[in-house]
């Protein structure tokens, strides 16, 4: 009986092991020839005194899909930017082209995924002078047949601040609307000098 009992134990261990195996292979654990099912490149294009455009651009491996940060029923994606220091960001992380969109029933959301490529872009301004480092972060989930795994990748930056001219440290200031243009302002004798005529 015992016996019987233990040869029942063994393969039911021997069972969740391949299964586990099975599994740890379709989620892109380190096996050979799955090492990382989404490549990934940046570049920094300066587009102004101090702003700069960073750009990511991301490449799924053939049946692998990633997911955007806006899908539903399953984890988007998200992006930090690491003690922003000497900088800030403007505006959100956009992404392009359009993902794909797909109802998933088990999930319970309108899912939407890239499974070729994506780039997305972040505007941001420096707010010092001198080197400023840029770090910066993306966790995403990336599937494949139905098994997903979630990855992360760092992104490094080292940009260089410099003084703002006279120009556009006024520039707000030029913007800003003239009261009154056009119209001179009426003064104390030219009041006196209506009364007098009006006598």
């Amino acid at each position: 009986m015992k016996t019987l009992w233990m040869k029942h134990f063994l393969l039911l261990v021997s069972f969740f092991s391949i299964s586990l195996s099975s599994f740890a292979q379709l989620i892109g654990a380190p096996q050979e020839g799955i090492v990382d099912p989404v490549k990934w490149s940046s570049e920094v294009k300066k587009t102004g005194d101090n702003e700069y455009t960073l750009i990511f651009k991301a490449t799924a491996d053939p049946k692998w899909h990633f997911y955007s940060q806006y899908t539903e029923g399953t984890m988007p994606m998200m992006w930090t930017f690491e003690k922003p220091d000497g900088y800030k960001t403007i505006g959100d992380v956009s992404e392009s082209p359009k993902p794909k969109e797909e109802y998933d029933e088990l999930l319970g959301g309108l899912t939407k995924y890239w499974d070729k490529t994506a780039t997305f872009k972040q505007k941001i301004k420096l707010t010092k002078e001198g080197k400023v480092h840029v770090k910066v972060f993306v966790d995403f989930q990336a599937c494949i047949d139905g098994a997903c795994t979630m990855l992360s990748k760092e992104f490094n930056f080292d940009l260089k601040g410099v003084k703002e001219t006279k120009a556009a440290a006024t520039e707000d200031e030029d913007k800003a609307p003239e009261k009154n243009k056009g119209a001179p302002e009426t003064t104390n004798e030219d009041k006196e000098e209506e009364s007098s005529a009006v006598v």
